[in-house]
């Protein structure tokens, strides 16, 4: 199944050349088609791991989420900022560089996974995480991580092209303002509730816990002084940019870092 991730990387790095070469309309459809048939084959991908745990697993459809290693996660980080990404294309005004740079960055993200080794085998979930907190836990993260995603992209695409309008401002704080508050009820209190039904306690300052609070305290920091002292268009994507590598590090520099109590999801 892991060939279904190559090729879908392959056409959103297809998608990436074919839109940095020209913009015109039919190049456009062309790349959206590209777009849909790389999430087509996400989503064929997912589901084939969902009904294969369904399986084995024997527990209900929410308790078999496939979301149980480093590779899952990755492949549900991709669909989902997929589906972020193409209702967002319908608000911004010139979406070209936008999507050439999303494309670039989701498909080698899929390309990476097995470049690196990443095992893609399915991974049984423990005991302790047969939960239904767990699985909104990772979800809800998962999407929030996403939409994080997706404001840093808009900034940086602004920074590039010296775009100092206030719409843009205000787009890009609504997605990170959405994204901080699923964050805090997936990451932070879904993963309290979790652990004190895993671990019995709510809270340890395990290394992810940790981190999760930091980026959580970050993106709070960037809303309080955006909605407080308006901070110049350009400074607040730079922030917005640099928020995001707090989200890189507790999704990857944590695992690959640090041993911890999330220590079984590593690659």
């Amino acid at each position: 199944m892991d060939q279904l991730v190559n090729y879908s990387g392959l056409l959103l790095i297809v998608s990436g050349v074919v839109g940095f070469i020209s913009s015109k309309l039919i190049v456009n459809r062309l790349r959206y088609l590209l777009e849909i048939f790389s999430f087509i084959l996400l989503i064929i991908f997912l589901l084939l791991r969902w009904n294969e745990y369904i399986r084995k697993m024997d527990v209900n459809l929410f308790l078999s989420f496939p979301v149980s290693s480093f590779y899952e996660v990755s492949v549900f980080f991709v669909i989902v900022s997929l589906s972020i990404i193409v209702f967002f294309k319908k608000r911004i005004p010139d979406d070209g560089l936008f999507s050439v740079i999303t494309d670039f960055i989701l498909g080698s993200v899929l390309l990476l996974l097995n470049l690196f080794g990443f095992s893609s085998e399915s991974k049984l979930f423990l005991p302790s995480l047969k939960s239904y907190w767990l699985i909104a836990h990772v979800v809800l993260s998962f999407i929030a991580y996403s939409m994080f995603f997706t404001a840093s992209v808009l900034s940086l695409m602004s920074l590039i092209k010296k775009n100092s309008q206030k719409e843009r401002v205000g787009l890009i704080l609504k997605i990170i303002t959405k994204g901080l508050i699923i964050f805090f009820i997936g990451a932070i209190v879904f993963g309290a509730i979790w652990a004190e039904y895993s671990w019995g306690r709510f809270w340890a300052w395990d290394p992810k816990e940790t981190w999760a609070f930091i980026t959580l305290c970050v993106y709070s920091l960037l809303i309080h002084f955006e909605l407080n002292n308006k901070l110049n268009p350009r400074l607040f994507y730079s922030l917005t940019i640099f928020s995001f590598l707090f989200v890189l590090f507790t999704f990857l520099g944590v695992n690959l870092l640090f041993a911890g109590l999330h220590s079984y999801i590593n690659p």
